[in-house]
């Protein structure tokens, strides 16, 4: 790494902060350093630090996006650093070759990232959500990612790659392999367990799916639309990496939320959830921390999961 490079870092972080009031987990000594084994983290993904400061019962993962040669969110990480959360990076190859990934184009790139990773979160568990959402299905009109109905030999080749070099340089870094659902579509794309620490899915529902198909709630969903026997298949522990239904109807929408305690109790194998907190589209604003009613029902799940645990 270049004293430049490493002055940028101290700047920012000095930066960070004078801004970032220090918020500690009473219960780690300040340290979030891995997920539960014993019970089911949520957490929220959202692209504002100040949305995961605001709640009064605090989540255990704090998630986000990051494009490949872009701005690292280093408030994110520094939050990380001060044992506030254990962060889940959705890290985007866009406009990179996945060719030139595996050959080792990249690898100053990567060098550096898992450096930076290293230099902020030097204790604590870092999830990494590498080029998600891989597989393709007849039913889908596009693709909209650059990777997505890849060569599954050629997304094998650079996730082993990327995996292999970035636990030679943060081996705190657990990498999450995320398809959209897991089904027969996504199974070409399986690395394998030596190469994957936790299986993701996206679970975000929208209410014309929601009335097409009608499911009941969120476990009906996980359990009928495919997701709930493949994503048990793996021999990963399991993640819900996006979890959220867009719809204007606010009771119904709250009653959904409120549906996640009973898929968590049937689920043992989730270590953890994100709520997902973010306007992908006009037609899939999945926002919810502006709404006090919704906002209550996240902290009362959070809160509920917590004394589960503490009781196991």
């Amino acid at each position: 790494m270049s004293n430049r490079f490493l002055h940028r870092i101290c700047l920012s972080l000095a930066a960070v902060l004078l801004l970032l009031p220090l918020q500690v987990n009473a219960e780690t000594g300040g340290r979030l350093r891995a997920l539960s084994d014993q019970h089911c983290t949520i957490g929220i993904h959202t692209s504002e630090l100040a949305v995961f400061n605001r709640f009064q019962e605090r989540p255990g993962l704090l998630g986000w996006f990051e494009i490949w040669f872009g701005e690292i969110q280093e408030d994110k990480l520094l939050a990380c650093g001060q044992g506030l959360a254990v962060p889940m990076i959705t890290w985007e190859p866009l406009g990179v070759s996945m060719e030139g990934i595996a050959s080792g184009e990249f690898d100053a790139y990567l060098t550096s990232y898992f450096e930076t990773i290293r230099t902020f979160c030097p204790d604590n568990e870092v999830l990494i959500r590498f080029a998600h959402e891989m597989e393709n299905r007849p039913q889908y009109q596009f693709s909209w990612y650059e990777w997505q109905g890849l060569d599954p030999a050629v997304y094998l080749s650079a996730w082993k790659h990327v995996v292999n070099l970035g636990r030679e340089i943060c081996p705190n870094i657990k990498w999450v392999w995320s398809p959209n659902h897991a089904d027969q579509y996504a199974e070409p794309y399986y690395p394998g367990d030596q190469y994957v620490d936790y299986v993701g899915v996206t679970l975000n529902l929208t209410v014309k799916e929601y009335y097409d198909i009608h499911y009941a709630d969120a476990l009906d969903y996980y359990r009928r639309a495919g997701i709930q026997d493949w994503h048990k298949k793996y021999g990963r522990p399991q993640i819900i990496s996006e979890f959220a239904y867009a719809n204007d109807d606010l009771s119904e929408r709250a009653a959904y939320l409120k549906s996640l305690l009973p898929l968590i109790e049937e689920n043992p194998q989730l270590k953890a959830i994100l709520f997902y907190d973010d306007d992908n589209t006009s037609l899939r604003d999945f926002r919810f921390s502006d709404e006090p009613e919704l906002t209550e029902i996240f902290e009362e799940v959070i809160r509920k999961v917590h004394q589960e645990g503490s009781n196991s």
